[in-house]
């Protein structure tokens, strides 16, 4: 169909969310749960290598230097920008230190990537079934815009309000209770009263093949920020990845550049 045509394509194109500048400068702790993380990640490529030097085990002594560094200092995480209130008080673009936005409204994320065993090439994938990376109730989320034109374009952010299964009890007496649907989320704004804010309850259960990531990380400036409150079951996973990857002298720098038009 169109509609599975469509994700499909959404599940082959490249992440939407941007590189973080200063990763490979980052000074966090490795710790033993973020170098499990990078081990799994990088897997999938080296069993790539070993299958084009049709070796068992890879000859790393046969990769150019820069090219493993690269893999090796790929980071977990990407960064987003995202305006408005529809998810205040977890995630404003107002100032809560004066009337100063260095931001012109905006939000810079850090944003934990996620990764469904289920879903196209992951299937594949050995290494993401031994630690995959789902979202919880509770977590707000960076997905595409199930109403985008392009598929490749448009994020949106928003809370996990119910998983597969999960019960929708209905306010208006005409419409019937329901269950979400398989592989599916129901996802809701934080601030009922932002205008214009849409959400499930206007677009309907979010195929969880959309979901780009976590948020974690919400940067308004050098002196403005904080961790995005998620479920307890995120936080524990996060917590070891936000601690190396999270730089927020230069997420605020980003979004300062970003604000001023210097950054695409």
């Amino acid at each position: 169909s169109l509609h599975e045509s469509a994700l499909a394509a959404t599940m082959a194109s490249p992440s939407p969310l941007r590189s973080l500048a200063r990763y490979a400068n980052s000074i966090g702790e490795w710790g033993v749960r973020y170098h499990v993380e990078k081990a799994l990640q990088v897997m999938p490529w080296v069993a790539q290598k070993a299958t084009e030097q049709e070796r068992f085990f890879v000859n790393i002594a046969k990769i150019p230097q820069k090219e493993w560094l690269e893999r090796v200092f790929t980071p977990i995480c990407g960064q987003m920008l995202f305006a408005g209130e529809a998810m205040a008080p977890a995630i404003s673009t107002a100032s809560r230190f004066g009337p100063k936005r260095d931001g012109n409204g905006m939000v810079m994320l850090l944003v934990r990537e996620l990764r469904y065993p289920e879903f196209g090439e992951n299937q594949q994938n050995p290494a993401v079934w031994v630690m995959p990376r789902r979202a919880h109730v509770g977590d707000v989320v960076a997905f595409r815009d199930p109403e985008a034109l392009s598929t490749g374009e448009g994020l949106m952010v928003r809370r996990v309000a119910a998983l597969e299964g999960g019960a929708l009890e209905s306010s208006d007496p005409d419409v019937p209770d329901a269950t979400v649907p398989r592989e599916h989320a129901w996802v809701v704004c934080d601030n009922d009263e932002a205008r214009g804010a849409r959400d499930s309850r206007t677009f309907g259960p979010l195929d969880l093949r959309r979901v780009v990531g976590r948020v974690v990380y919400a940067v308004r400036s050098a002196t403005d920020h904080g961790r995005v409150h998620n479920s307890a079951e995120a936080r524990w996973v996060d917590d070891p990845v936000v601690r190396v990857e999270l730089d927020v002298e230069q997420l605020a720098a980003d979004l300062v550049e970003s604000a001023s038009g210097d950054v695409g």
